[in-house]
């Protein structure tokens, strides 16, 4: 959780579509963000008008399911760690959980199982030899647990990172590690509190460790600090591409595009034909309603550079926005198309947003069924969404019994997830 996906719009209506989207393929925490986001852009674009509460009404309504739904996320990630007997991760994952949860009956639930798997720590703690514990030092946060535990954990964070870095991230020190590892765990408070202690420790002028501080500030919407984190850094580390995306990031929230476009300008000339870049680029241009210039933009790099999927992903939400439909379903199809042919998977949002399109436009098929059958079991928390799509589908191919059936597998699981 480095970074914040790349999964808002330039208005209320796009950031709740893409919350929706996020909601769909079961990722809370960025649903979550983006109603918030959205919510707060309607506050100050709907003051006067008639149609304001019942937005805000929905949009508050959506943010505690989305709420509800990351709180589920970090419970099953909390038993997960409990059946590895990781006591204290299992802790704080549901304490967590119940921070986040807009459900009183649920939260209730997560705070007795946290005091379970309290019970279960402290238990194991005396079981621990003192050669492989990690000391109370005073910190209330201080984890106790094997080393090993947390250097294992630390070691699969940086595992997919450039070596160079790898180098840099292990040699910070015990404070850092702690921080980065709660950065990635969304605790970006307690990040900020050991990221802070590791940056004051170092005496390197290039040290890396801004950039993850950084990226905690800006996940806390701290933009003028976080700003001032990565200016100087960028001094001293031109090429590392993660700076410019989190310095965008913060001048598209400031709605400062124009920054943003002199930014982009001034990485360096070996960097400029990364699809990176062309990402940072195109999405400027999106976010600040410049649409055509961003179709046109994507349409180029993908004539130039030949097919890449997040290219063609950015540019069919851009047709999406432009009310192309239908070209945006032909390019979320092709994707679908790619990944089933090389045997790899397609992320889940993109699958939603294709259905989603084609059953909007009643173009019903076996192959729209069968996706939603599929989103199902992957996104159960959505699946009474899926079943009522399902249902209509068999209803539309004149399939009564297995539309009837479906019906009550959805009415099953909405009465479940409000339960």
């Amino acid at each position: 959780m480095s970074f914040v996906k790349w999964f808002t719009g330039p208005d209320a209506d796009e950031l709740e579509r893409q919350g929706d989207d996020f909601l769909a393929s079961g990722d809370g925490g960025s649903a979550k963000l983006a109603y918030e986001r959205a919510l707060e852009k309607r506050m100050k674009s709907e003051k006067r008008m008639p149609q304001n509460r019942r937005n805000q009404e929905r949009l508050a309504g959506k943010i505690r399911q989305a709420r509800d739904q990351l709180a589920s996320e970090h419970r099953h990630q909390a038993r997960e760690y409990a059946a590895g007997e990781y006591w204290r991760d299992a802790s704080d994952m549901l304490a967590l959980a119940a921070e986040v949860c807009a459900d009183e009956d649920m939260r209730a639930e997560l705070i007795d199982e946290q005091g379970e798997m309290e019970k279960q720590r402290v238990a194991a703690n005396r079981e621990i030899d003192d050669d492989y514990a990690v000391g109370y030092d005073g910190d209330e946060d201080t984890h106790v647990y094997p080393e090993m535990r947390e250097e294992d954990y630390f070691l699969a964070l940086c595992s997919t990172l450039p070596e160079t870095i790898q180098e840099a991230y292990f040699s910070y020190g015990r404070d850092f590690k702690k921080g980065y590892t709660a950065l990635n765990q969304g605790a970006f408070e307690r990040a900020v509190r050991y990221l802070e202690k590791a940056l004051a420790e170092t005496a390197d002028v290039r040290s890396l460790i801004p950039l993850e501080l950084a990226t905690a500030y800006t996940n806390l919407r701290q933009w003028e600090t976080a700003e001032n984190l990565l200016l100087p850094l960028l001094e001293q580390h031109a090429d590392l591409l993660p700076v410019y995306r989190n310095l965008c990031e913060i001048y598209w929230e400031k709605e400062a595009f124009e920054k943003a476009e002199g930014l982009l300008k001034t990485v360096p000339v070996d960097l400029q034909e990364s699809m990176a870049v062309k990402r940072l680029e195109g999405e400027t241009w999106f976010r600040c309603g410049d649409l055509e210039r961003a179709r046109d933009h994507y349409d180029n790099v993908l004539e130039r550079y030949g097919w890449n999927e997040t290219i063609a992903v950015d540019l069919a939400a851009v047709l999406e926005k432009m009310g192309q439909t239908a070209k945006a379903k032909q390019l979320y199809h092709e994707v679908i198309r790619r990944c089933t042919s090389c045997h790899t998977k397609t992320d889940p949002a993109i699958r939603h947003r294709y259905a989603e399109l084609c059953f909007a436009e009643r173009d019903f098929s076996e192959e729209i069924l069968e996706i939603y059958l599929v989103l199902a079991q992957e996104v159960p928390q959505n699946a009474a969404v899926y079943f009522d799509r399902i249902s209509r589908l068999y209803d539309a191919m004149g399939n009564d019994g297995e539309a009837m059936r479906f019906r009550s597998f959805a009415e099953r699981a909405g009465l479940e997830k409000e339960e």
